[in-house]
């Protein structure tokens, strides 16, 4: 919380017919009220010569407040005694964000004849400076007396006022938040001022004459001793605060024995300031735990174990047993990345020891179920790849698991056996199988998944860049080509997987039996491939045209009739290429065999006119004119070949190139 957010609230007591509440800026609990009523009385204090009055600090647990008061004499009342009180009232939350108490003390104002301005919280500032340093000889011994007693009440002789109270405030705000709102103490007392259930923790006892104090029955006194060794974080802090402060913060939010934990808290932190330097094992903290008692202080054993953690590979079995534990319980509140760390670490220290301890009602048993739900999968994934028979105890507990590449990679794994028993359906996992480079399992995953899923995968893992061998899934999913008529016909896969299906099946494998060629809109796919593969799928294309299955065999000879006729003039075409078009092709008379040009002329003009294909693909067909004219030719031999040849002039004299022109020329000569 900021400083502007802090707002305070106050009130002023005094006598008016009595002594009473004079004004305030927020209505109290009667309960509280009455307390405030009473201590704001000074009946059982002294005021010094000069005196900057009494301090006392209380809680008020009704309205979770904090008051910290100031009481002035006033002799200008009209009864001998009376006294002027204005309180300060904190809340708790507020309290906790407080790091310095001279602004506090700033606040208190003794009124005068108009006691105005009472009635209206304060919003202060400097509430969050630092802190300042102490120093006070009496320091040690008041450390000693409040925290290695710490169920006694404690009288504090009275020496100089600025001095001790520079002291009580200094102790209070080096106290965590859930002590310093339970912390009561008082100035200038010259009697007991606790109540039989309100006991004060300390007390400034004034003398009631030269040479005598007040006895508080029941309380310790303050005398010069020297520090207890338990408490040298806490004085040195007070010389110099350092980062005592933020640990007892952190570590005693949940710590219920008051005072009585600052010893051991203090040496919790001079444990883990010397840890951090190398110097002590984390021993003398576990023994600090172990003087706390059970179960107290999870905060402080999380701020523990997570520094153990961070060196978790040179600790003790003491200590790894101990982050086990304190990981255990704060994953029973899923509030707590310890025991995902620790977790990992058991994980990659021995996996299979982690893996036994899943489903036994242990200790251990408990923390590897908690730890594997929040290990990230990669990191189970790989625990996997070196241990093969964790495979079915882990994805049993995590089967987020088998969507990744490193469960998969290890091939004693049986992927056939996990898809079937976990029925699997998420496409995450035969995506992770394909990157894991398991083509073995090629025939598993496409009778889990289906063709379309598969082919979609691979391109997908292709064109990531994922080393994937193509080949062995292409093989897979081109068994049954009848599955991929949709996928060919998204256009949605790239150009070498396209290629690549081409490659593994026959022409008339895919069926065409309603719209476009699913083949003819895959060859539009984007990509690059080398230029042989493009002549031989190039060949392929018109090795469909040619068959009889494609509804679109038009587009497929315009895109392909060029590069395969110069192709095979020029002899680039692989062989391949003439392999998967020959077949297509008819027989040949045994003195026009080699001359392939030929008989691609021949079938390709046979087709445009025996199944009435589009004349004006047959007009723009080729850019070289004497091909043009052969096939022109050969349709001229027929009657029905001469119907054609008109219509392909009719559709293409409108035509401005030269080329058109001859070829309309050639057309009218011709028929």
């Amino acid at each position: 919380m900021s400083e502007s957010n802090i707002y305070i609230d106050q009130a002023l007591h005094g006598y008016v017919g009595g002594h009473r509440l004079v004004a305030s800026s927020v209505t109290l609990h009667d309960a509280d009220a009455r307390m405030m009523l009473v201590l704001s009385d000074a009946s059982t204090t002294r005021f010094s010569d000069g005196s900057r009055g009494v301090l006392t600090g209380y809680p008020l647990h009704h309205g979770s407040k904090y008051v910290l008061a100031r009481t002035w004499p006033a002799p200008e009342l009209p009864r001998p005694g009376c006294v002027w009180t204005h309180s300060l009232l904190i809340g708790f939350a507020d309290l906790a964000t407080i790091t310095n108490a001279a602004s506090l003390l700033a606040l208190f104002r003794r009124p005068t004849a108009q006691a105005a301005g009472y009635d209206v919280p304060l919003s202060p500032v400097g509430l969050t400076d630092a802190p300042d340093a102490l120093h006070s000889s009496r320091a040690p011994a008041l450390l000693n007396a409040l925290y290695l007693d710490p169920t006694s009440k404690i009288e504090l002789p009275a020496s100089q006022d600025e001095a001790d109270e520079a002291l009580i405030l200094a102790i209070w705000m080096q106290q965590w938040p859930r002590l310093r709102r339970s912390f009561r103490f008082c100035s200038m007392v010259v009697a007991d001022r606790s109540s039989p259930t309100e006991p004060f923790d300390l007390q400034i006892a004034m003398p009631l004459s030269p040479g005598k104090r007040p006895t508080i029955p029941g309380a310790r006194v303050v005398s010069d001793e020297p520090l207890d060794p338990r408490l040298m974080s806490a004085a040195e802090d007070l010389h110099q605060p350092n980062g005592l402060r933020a640990f007892l913060r952190l570590a005693g939010g949940d710590v219920p024995r008051g005072r009585a934990a600052m010893s051991s808290l203090c040496q919790l932190y001079e444990a883990l300031d010397r840890a951090d330097r190398g110097e002590v094992s984390y021993g003398v903290a576990l023994d600090a735990f172990e003087a706390l008692g059970a179960k107290q202080a999870r905060a402080a054993r999380k701020i523990v174990a997570d520094h153990a953690v961070a060196n978790i590979n040179t600790i003790d079995d003491r200590t790894f047993e101990f982050i086990l534990n304190a990981a255990i319980e704060a994953d029973s509140e899923m509030e707590s990345t310890t025991a995902t760390t620790v977790g990992e670490a058991l994980w990659r220290r021995s996996p299979l020891e982690f893996a036994r301890a899943l489903g036994e009602p242990t200790r251990l048993g408990d923390l590897a179920a908690s730890a594997i739900r929040n290990l990230p999968a990669a990191i189970l994934a790989v625990g996997v790849e070196g241990h093969p028979a964790l495979a079915e105890p882990v994805s049993l507990a995590r089967p987020d698991v088998l969507k990744k590449p490193e469960f998969w990679r290890n091939r004693s794994v049986d992927v056939g056996a996990i898809l079937e028993y976990f029925d699997v359906q998420d496409p995450g996992v035969p995506a992770a199988i394909v990157t894991a480079g398991r083509a073995d399992a090629a025939w598993s995953v496409l009778r889990r998944f289906g063709a379309p899923d598969i082919i979609s995968i691979v391109d997908e893992a292709y064109s990531a860049g994922q080393p994937v061998d193509i080949w062995p899934w292409l093989r897979c999913v081109a068994s049954d080509p009848t599955k991929l008529e949709g996928s060919l016909g998204s256009g949605t896969l790239s150009r070498p997987i396209v290629v690549g299906l081409a490659a593994c099946l026959r022409p008339d494998d895919v069926p065409n039996d309603y719209g476009d060629d699913p083949w003819a809109i895959a060859a539009r796919a984007k990509g690059s491939v080398p230029p042989t593969d493009e002549l031989f799928f190039s060949a392929f294309l018109m090795a469909r045209a040619l068959g009889r299955r494609s509804r679109s065999r038009a587009d497929l000879f315009q895109m392909t009739f060029d590069r395969v006729h110069v192709g095979l003039a020029d002899g680039t075409m692989p062989l391949s290429g003439w392999q998967v078009i020959e077949p297509m092709l008819p027989w040949p008379m045994p003195w026009g065999a080699w001359d392939r040009c030929a008989r691609i002329r021949e079938a390709v003009t046979a087709s445009f006119v025996d199944n009435s294909l589009d004349p004006a693909v047959f007009g723009w067909l080729t850019q070289s004119e004497p091909a043009f004219e052969d096939m022109a030719w050969i349709a001229s031999r027929s009657r029905s070949g001469r119907i054609f040849l008109n219509r392909v002039r009719k559709v293409i004299q409108e035509g401005t190139d030269p080329l058109v022109h001859a070829k309309v020329k050639f057309l009218k000569k011709l028929v």
